[in-house]
């Protein structure tokens, strides 16, 4: 036998046995949402919530909407004022300070979600855990935790790039109604 082969059957039991070993903490992600889901939507029902449904998973409850502008893309900075929650009640984040960085940085929720709402929108974010901290464990918020945000969000920072785009398509369109 060559060298490989012996190394690949030395090695395979053992990369299996790993593997296995690895399967008995994976989550299944698509029953963890499900059962979130669920959980999210007794919870509105049971509060009076019309929430809006999101094909992710997200419910949303907007309660001012902003008419401040463009919603963010991912790369855009964002300045939201917020409060983080468990359905019970309990804060985990108080928010002190506000959140400031580009969309992207987020948790997927907040992405999924704050790229819908114009600057100055004001509302309620649900979050399933697999598109919140999924099953880790991230300071104050156990693993597979349905997150609630009530967030405003305050501004959409525009970039260079958006603020040139914004006056050179503003020109054009006052060119074109002069014209």
């Amino acid at each position: 036998m060559t060298v490989m082969r012996r190394l690949l059957i030395a090695v395979l039991p053992l990369f299996f046995a790993v593997l296995t070993a690895c399967n008995s903490d994976i989550v299944d992600t698509g029953a963890q949402l499900k059962s979130d889901m669920d959980a999210i939507d007794a919870y509105t029902a049971s509060h009076g919530l019309d929430a809006i449904t999101d094909q992710s998973g997200i419910r949303f409850v907007i309660t001012k909407l902003g008419k401040k502008g463009m919603p963010p893309r991912g790369d855009q900075t964002i300045k939201a004022a917020y409060v983080g929650k468990f359905l019970d009640g309990t804060v985990f984040d108080d928010g002190a300070g506000g959140a400031e960085g580009p969309l992207n940085s987020f948790i997927a929720g907040w992405q999924y979600c704050l790229n819908v709402w114009p600057s100055g929108t004001k509302g309620i974010l649900f979050v399933p855990s697999p598109l919140g901290y999924g099953n880790r464990t991230v300071n104050s918020i156990p693993a597979n935790s349905i997150l609630m945000f009530e967030i405003s969000l305050n501004e959409v920072v525009l970039t260079n790039a958006d603020k040139a785009r914004f006056t050179s398509d503003t020109t054009a369109i006052e060119k074109y109604l002069s014209d």
